[in-house]
């Protein structure tokens, strides 16, 4: 019996509700290279009919019983508090017991099993593991596809998640706790229907006639702008909101200095109002990789709530909570001070703010890793909470182009994770490490060899991962990737059309297109790195270290650069689309998948 695979509901839904005739030929690859995969009776229920006639065949069901899992649940309970549902604690049940891996898209399911000493990892990660066992062509662009599918859908679920958080995902989180606070406030207000008393200073009639009005238009807007927020439509809702605000600031200027006093109802209702408009202006600032104009737009918030108590008590917590990670992305760490007293953490708990309130422990830590430049190698975290937080703020830090900060704060989330025996999330962390090292020409070769050694001193199981094919580039460039001429974008080799992490853009003056913008990307399976032209300008204006980009419609040629490219920029091949056909690319940013296209520069795409 070859090593067991714990498959959670997720994995069968995520890969094969499509088609789920093709899990036989799955399992047959699995069962080749020697795994054996098992689910709980649990997981057998949920399946759908379709689903489960095409699968029991292929899998083998483990019977838990209901009273041995109640008593499981009660032990774990004890040990890491909340735990997920029944079918999902059923799997780490079955793995406890008989040893294996569990593999999940669940976080949640994920994070208790490892607190619990049970191996688990992500469903794309399972399949990236198979695809570097084989070598059989047809095996290897069935397990691309599938790897494919399940990797969409974790990025799908983990922008939809409100309450759990995927690390595999460069995930929002800053905004996500933003848009629950401030939808929370917007379904009140349209329920108190914008009611607003007429209180008009009678000199001042036109003006408060007028700022009534854009009161309640903003406030009506506010929810279809948080619901664009989360669609991923950053920069034109920047600009819709940034227009609005300074009209509503305006207005509350002029009449307030006709005479309106500050107590005024109608005035209070425009200060909450532009509070609200700040707050969410402000995490769209980051997500535009701005934490400078963020930081500046928080300060003006916290000018706002000292004239309005109300504005105070709705937000003051979450203002709080964005302006600890703004100060720490501007290594403002001197003004961070004020956050680790006993009457701010007092307020945490009056607020009834535990997530802020558990988050200062954290930030403590990186304050002194950023001060001191260099991590705090026996930290360990009080729960994984801690270990994604220190993860975020290193995307954030690659986001903005800050790529030693970066480095210097996953390897921090790298120490916390092997000390709470998280060694799937270590390996994950140094994945995400691979190509910003790249980007830096490899200066953390070194680092990288001496993380991968000790996660194999803390489980010597993980030593069949290979760190070099993560820290080399091979510079070899197979004859099947070459098309001199345009080809539909299905021609090209599967390689070149799957997910390439971008390592930064730059202007290069080629002889037959002049000057342009060519997007640098890594492809690890193959070992080389690929200049995908611009020309149309169709890629968003800031991609970087932890995007990625999928080409997948249009007609593209792909050719050896002069050897003076491959020099100075490192490239191995050119990817040149033609400029009278539309293109459609994918694009991976910050939690979100988008398709940046000739026809439309940016279109949220919802998986």
């Amino acid at each position: 019996m070859g090593m067991q695979i714990h498959l959670d509901t997720n994995f069968f839904i995520g890969g094969f509700h499509h088609n789920p005739q093709s899990f036989q030929r799955f399992a047959q690859i699995v069962s080749g290279l020697g795994y054996e995969l098992l689910i709980t009776n649990y997981v057998e229920r949920e399946l759908r009919w379709y689903l489960r006639r095409s699968i029991l065949p292929h899998v083998k069901v483990i019977r838990v019983g209901e009273k041995e899992l109640v008593n499981f649940e009660a032990e774990s309970r004890q040990i890491v508090g909340s735990l997920p549902q029944t079918p999902d604690m059923s799997v780490i049940f079955a793995c406890h017991s008989r040893g294996g891996v569990i593999v999940s898209s669940d976080l949640k399911l994920i994070q208790v099993a490892e607190e619990l000493g049970v191996k688990s990892m992500v469903n794309s990660a399972f399949v990236l593991g198979l695809l570097e066992e084989i070598t059989d062509p047809t095996d290897k662009e069935i397990l691309n596809d599938l790897y494919e599918r399940l990797f969409a859908d974790e990025v799908s679920y983990s922008v939809r998640s409100k309450d759990v958080y995927d690390p595999v995902i460069r995930i929002r989180k800053i905004m996500d706790s933003a848009i629950t606070v401030l939808s929370s406030h917007s379904n009140k207000s349209r329920q108190e229907e914008l009611e607003i008393p007429e209180e008009i200073p009678e000199e001042s009639s036109d003006i408060a006639i007028e700022l009534r009005e854009l009161v309640k238009e903003l406030r009506t807007d506010l929810s279809e702008y948080l619901a664009e927020a989360e669609k991923g439509n950053i920069e034109p809702l920047h600009k819709e909101i940034s227009i609005g605000s300074s009209k509503l600031l305006d207005l509350l200027v002029e009449y307030h200095t006709l005479g309106a006093p500050a107590s005024s109802p109608l005035f209070q209702e425009g200060i909450s109002t532009l509070g609200h408009l700040f707050l969410l202006l402000s995490s769209l600032e980051i997500a535009l990789q701005d934490p400078f104009s963020a930081l500046k737009r928080n300060d003006e918030l916290l000018m706002l709530m000292l004239q309005s108590e109300p504005l105070t008590k709705m937000l003051e917590l979450e203002v709080h909570l964005q302006r600890i990670i703004l100060l720490l992305l501007n290594k403002k760490l001197d003004r961070l001070r004020g956050y680790f007293t006993p009457a701010f953490m007092q307020k945490c708990i009056d607020s009834e703010r535990s997530d802020v309130q558990n988050l200062l422990n954290v930030v403590s830590v990186l304050t002194i890793v950023l001060a001191n430049r260099k991590p705090e190698v026996v930290a360990i975290p009080k729960t994984y909470d801690d270990v994604e937080f220190v993860m975020q703020l290193g995307f954030q830090f690659s986001a903005i182009g800050q790529l030693e900060d970066s480095m210097l704060i996953l390897e921090q989330a790298f120490h916390m994770a092997v000390n709470a025996q998280m060694i799937g999330v270590g390996i994950a962390i140094i994945e995400y490490m691979a190509p910003i090292n790249l980007a830096l020409e490899g200066r953390y070769n070194d680092k990288l060899r001496e993380l991968y050694e000790t996660i194999i001193e803390t489980d010597p199981s993980f030593s069949g991962y290979d760190i070099e094919d993560r820290i080399s580039i091979k510079r070899q460039v197979p004859e099947e990737f070459i098309k001199k001429r345009y080809v539909k974008a299905s021609s090209l080799h599967p390689e070149l059309r799957s997910w390439l992490d971008v390592l930064g853009s730059d202007e290069i003056t080629f002889k037959s297109l002049g000057k342009v913008k060519v997007v640098k990307a890594v492809n690890w399976n193959i070992g080389i790195t690929i200049g995908i032209v611009d020309k149309q300008g169709i890629l968003p204006s800031r991609i970087g270290v932890g995007s990625a980009i999928k080409i997948e419609s249009g007609k593209f040629a792909s050719v050896l650069p002069p050897k003076t490219l491959v020099q100075k920029a490192g490239l191995d091949l050119i990817i040149i689309p033609h400029e009278s056909v539309p293109l459609r690319i994918f694009v991976r940013r910050a939690g979100t998948v988008s398709i940046a296209s000739s026809k439309a520069k940016l279109i949220a795409y919802d998986l």
